[in-house]
């Protein structure tokens, strides 16, 4: 690393950290404002409000970090092209792709930081931050002892569960379907039952069939079963876990499990892609961000650079959004649906340096 890169990256790092800090506020103050009643009115202790907010910041670091690394892309280059440095840099003999290589390498390790960040920290606040929520904030304990529908779950030993239907308080199963498998995730064995009843330790199917997948498949028919689950009835509408409260590899197994078992799983694959993909969006939107700001030039204000981020960010997010839906709705494939957005700002953006260049 050259003497040149490191001045260009310091003076990136310094509207990036004021940025980040800024944002950071921004967003808590809104969310804060936004909770004030209920924390208010449901007489929440202090510091069940602070763990409500601290374990709420890991989602909101990477929901806006693409957008503070795109304003403080915006303010460095627009700084460097009032004070003439883009100009030297030019005449010394370096070209765009050269003067621009420092930030696009170091937007590029804030994106493999953001993916080990989304990965490690973010699942485990987001299980917090929902259970501190719904049971401490706004007191909803009432959620366990409603009818619930189509409720899947797996437990720790791997099997996972299909429930059509189910009512807490009676402890009573409509459409029970369970799935156990090997440790190579292959489909060994299903309970299918029309009905299922607690008795206070175990579940009885009945009705039903049990099919066994070694060489051959069988399967057999049962008025009634003790099959070994250890769960409640409330465990299976309160124990649910969000994709965004898993890590990949949890999200993974989960999706191949449901692959077996035959369940659809379009919405959880393409949350599964985006794990990725969404990391690297801070370094796709930088990419895009330097034509606009080596072409703003001299007129790069403090309040232009904000605004046309926030402007480039609104679009990405909506971009983003609608490849999403696209590929829930069986238009685009799963991956194409994750990446897309990247994909496409990113080719756009080459093809708008190579017009900065000449």
């Amino acid at each position: 690393m050259t003497v040149l890169d490191r001045y260009l990256i310091r003076e990136y790092i310094k509207p990036l950290g004021y940025t980040f800090l800024a944002g950071i506020l921004i967003f808590l103050t809104a969310e804060l404002f936004e909770n004030i009643d209920i924390l208010i009115d449901n007489k929440v202790p202090l510091s069940t409000a602070i763990s409500f907010f601290i374990y709420e910041l890991p989602m909101i670091i990477i929901e806006i970090l693409p957008i503070i690394c795109l304003i403080a892309t915006q303010l460095t280059f627009s700084r460097l092209s009032r004070q003439n440095e883009l100009v030297i840099f030019k005449v010394s003999g370096m070209n765009t792709v050269r003067t621009i290589a420092p930030i696009l390498f170091f937007s590029f390790f804030i994106s493999i930081g953001a993916l080990i960040f989304n990965e490690t920290v973010v699942p485990i606040s987001n299980a917090n931050f929902k259970e501190i929520k719904n049971q401490k904030i706004y007191k909803r304990t009432f959620m366990s002892d409603e009818i619930k529908q189509n409720v899947s779950y797996y437990d720790e030993s791997g099997k996972m569960y299909f429930i059509k239907q189910i009512d807490p308080n009676r402890g009573v199963i409509n459409g029970f379907t369970i799935y156990e498998f090997d440790q190579n995730f292959e489909l060994i064995k299903r309970y299918d039952a029309p009905s299922a009843k607690w008795l206070g330790k175990y579940w009885i199917l009945e009705n039903g069939f049990l099919r066994t997948f070694d060489e051959k498949e069988k399967a057999e028919s049962f008025k009634a079963a003790k099959v070994p689950v250890k769960e409640t009835p409330s465990d299976f509408v309160r124990k649910q876990k969000d994709p965004m409260e898993m890590s990949f590899f949890d999200l993974r197994e989960y999706v191949r499990k449901m692959k077996n078992s035959g369940l659809a799983f379009k919405k959880e694959i393409i949350e599964l892609y985006t794990k990725i993909s969404y990391p690297f969006t801070s370094f796709f939107i930088v990419l895009l961000g330097i034509p606009f700001a080596l072409k703003t030039g001299r007129k790069g204000t403090f309040i232009l650079s904000v605004g046309l981020s926030l402007l480039f960010g609104f679009i990405y997010w909506g971009v983003i959004a609608l490849f999403k839906a696209l590929g829930r709705s069986d238009v685009l494939d799963p991956m194409v649906s994750a990446w897309g957005a990247n994909i496409l700002f990113g080719s756009l953006s080459l093809i708008m340096l190579k017009w900065t260049d000449k």
